[in-house]
């Protein structure tokens, strides 16, 4: 099967939809910001030594080295890098659609660098939004449970 590729906002429930839908799939599971820390240290500091231009580079190489028939967990901005899209568009890609207010009931704020506040969670939403939609073969909702979320996306990819 194509790989899966998961976007949408940090907090809407990327990482826990995606191990459930690895496993109803019996996919593999990659995550990108865990697989960037598992080498590279935690995403905050690399965003304070590096800057965010070199987080983007990391995700790009990281997407680059999974393999086939896995279910992705990408980061929130995975979107703003146009190789990035080029690469997940050869998968499905499914925009996991989490509206502000939701978000901002969830603890976002620790190991995410561009969330410091609730006004971040709209500004990011705002600019963010129609790169989600446009790189989505499907969307779903983020207001449901994340069993809920990921028998959706079963069911849009069988």
């Amino acid at each position: 099967m194509k790989n899966i590729y998961l976007i949408g906002m940090p907090g809407c429930g990327k990482s826990t939809v995606a191990k459930i839908l690895a496993q109803k799939l019996n996919m593999s599971l990659a995550d990108t910001d865990s697989i960037i820390e598992s080498k590279f240290g935690s995403i905050p500091e690399i965003f304070k030594m590096h800057g965010e231009q070199y987080f983007r580079k990391l995700e790009t190489e990281t997407l680059k080295q999974i393999k086939d028939n896995t279910v992705v967990s990408t980061g929130g901005g995975i979107v703003k890098v146009e190789e990035n899209t080029e690469l997940m568009s050869k998968g499905i890609v499914v925009f996991i659609d989490t509206p502000p207010e939701v978000l901002k009931t969830r603890d976002l704020f620790e190991n995410r660098p561009l969330l410091k506040s609730n006004c971040d969670i709209e500004k990011l939403y705002n600019e963010r939004y129609d790169l989600y939609k446009e790189q989505a073969d499907i969307t779903v909702d983020g207001n449901n449970s994340p069993m809920l979320v990921a028998k959706e996306i079963v069911k849009s990819v069988k």
